[in-house]
């Protein structure tokens, strides 16, 4: 029963990993710029 919850939170998080990337590539770009 610990391994549903925790597969769940994987794949939630691999859902997310995309947009989080997608979030990162402006700020990285400003700091380049600056």
């Amino acid at each position: 029963m610990v391994f549903v919850p925790a597969g769940r939170l994987l794949s939630v998080f691999l859902g997310l990993w995309p947009f989080l990337v997608l979030a990162l590539v402006p700020f990285l770009a400003l700091l380049v710029v600056y």
